[in-house]
């Protein structure tokens, strides 16, 4: 039994009205149910809203009633406390009918009175869950922290003539309703009729791998009504996953497609767009604010991500700017701090004027360094993750000094707390690193340094290679694939 989980169900109460013949007529009959009361749910995306509470007219008997059709798509019957659903359709032609089930058999004993359609869906439902079990039968099941064991030749056939059995009944079913939305939830469910491709087996599976993802949502492109489904939900998360590689271009164009597909669903649109917005906001992986630059840009922009708040959006915007300036392969902001004489500032340190208790030694530019690699990096003394971060990166810069790695440090500190910073590149022997401090600050904005420790891998060209809170053990061999190519290009 499969169970519907409601924790993220947010209601939406309607108004009883009296149902008209343009309106939508649900009539409930559940066997052996003694409860008060179902749910009528439908999806947006992977969230679950309760549409309306029936409550029971008779024993076991629920109406849902409204003047106005409901949006064609897929719905649950939810039956609590256990949470059990069954799930139904509802289309532009298929709004009046009756569905009888008994509630100690709900996945076979299903009725469709006058919902074609829905009995459709229930035969395929049914054949499929028969198959599925004769294909356990063929394919056996191993014990326990065992290996399934290799099929002989005769569960090779017998596989074989299970998914042409199959295939036929697919295509059987669509073709009684070819245009119906019974139908594109069975064509969903199909693989697509690969050409003959030619070449190496390696060749042939990449040629397949570029097929299916090209055709990837057809069944969904001719038919708009399933936008808003779980079922599409499932789809794009594949997608995602199988078929887009986890780099910015990729993604973006991946959300493109995705966004162009529901844009003439205003709900699915709007669930998408915030999705892949909350989404890379929150990344983890480097690069990813490439994206939600995009997802400004290429939208809210050009007024198409209203639904969101005027004050959120604004906000949104000024950061998109932000971030536009340091995604990876721009050019680093031009950006001038001063060296902090280390030595100098400790000796300094007790003087009473508080301007006299630091010194500085000359002007940086940083477009001005001619290092092959250039690691900017924006740190505190007080930071709990610079304490454990610094130290490593003295060891790391040891390691990658010699072949074109400079380091440039800017302690995230006011004047009045420099000789703190020189305290810090003391003990822990940062001494021979680009020690800098900025007394304007205008590092915060230009590097839009909200968090420390923040880095900056340069090329010669000063162009950004990578950023964020860099991870030093994956850092390395990422350094050293950008040092071969440099070596490669020089020579």
């Amino acid at each position: 039994m499969k169970y519907f989980f409601l924790s993220l169900i947010c209601a939406l109460p309607l108004v009883n009205l009296q149902a008209t013949i343009n309106g939508a007529h649900l009539k409930i009959q559940i066997e052996n149910y003694e409860g008060k009361e179902v749910y009528l749910v439908k999806y947006v995306g992977d969230q679950a809203y309760i549409k309306d509470t029936l409550v029971a007219e008779t024993n076991g008997q629920f109406v849902y009633q409204s003047e106005e059709k409901l949006k064609s798509g897929i719905y649950y019957i939810v039956i609590p406390p256990k949470n059990e659903f069954v799930e139904i359709i509802l289309t532009e032609e298929e709004q009046h009918y009756t569905l009888q089930m008994d509630h100690t058999r709900l996945t076979k004993d299903r009725e469709f009175t006058n919902a074609p359609q829905n009995t459709l869906l229930q035969g395929y439902r049914l054949f499929m869950e028969d198959k599925t079990a004769v294909h356990r039968s063929i394919i056996g099941t191993p014990q326990e922290g065992e290996e399934r064991p290799p099929l002989d030749e005769a569960q090779q056939s017998q596989l074989t003539s299970l998914q042409k059995e199959v295939k036929t009944f697919q295509k059987e079913l669509i073709e009684q309703q070819p245009k119906s939305l019974a139908a594109t939830i069975i064509k969903t469910q199909i693989e697509p009729d690969y050409p003959e491709f030619s070449g190496t087996e390696a060749e042939r599976q990449q040629q397949k791998f570029w097929y299916t993802k090209a055709h990837f949502f057809d069944p969904f492109t001719s038919d708009a009504r399933l936008f808003s489904s779980n079922l599409f939900f499932q789809k794009v998360e594949q997608y995602l996953e199988r078929y887009t590689a986890i780099q910015p271009d990729s993604i973006r164009q991946s959300i493109d497609r995705v966004l162009g597909l529901v844009s003439t669903d205003e709900e699915a649109f709007r669930f998408y767009y915030l999705k892949f917005l909350n989404e890379y906001l929150q990344s983890n992986y480097v690069g990813m604010d490439a994206v939600v630059v995009h997802l400004v840009n290429e939208y809210m922009k050009k007024g198409k991500a209203d639904f969101i708040a005027a004050d959120k959006r604004k906000e949104l915007v000024a950061k998109a700017s932000r971030w536009e300036t340091l995604l990876i392969g721009k050019t680093a902001p031009a950006f001038r701090s001063y060296h902090l004489d280390v030595e100098g500032t400790l000796l300094s340190k007790n003087e009473e004027d508080p301007n006299q208790r630091f010194k500085l030694s000359g002007l940086l530019d940083l477009h001005s360094l001619e290092s092959p690699f250039t690691l900017v990096v924006f740190w505190s003394p007080t930071c709990g993750h610079c304490k454990k971060t610094m130290p490593e990166l003295v060891n790391f810069h040891k390691a990658y000094q010699a072949k074109g790695l400079e380091v440039v440090a800017v302690c995230d500190k006011e004047t009045e707390e420099y000789p703190g910073c020189a305290q810090a590149i003391k003990d822990w022997d940062a001494i021979h690193w680009i020690n800098t401090v900025d007394p304007s600050n205008s590092y915060r904005f230009l590097f839009y340094v909200d968090e420390t420790p923040k880095m900056f891998l340069l090329d010669q060209k000063k162009e950004i290679l990578l950023k964020g809170n860099l991870k030093l053990d994956s850092l390395g061999p990422i350094l050293e694939d950008f040092i071969k190519k440099y070596e490669e290009g020089e020579r």
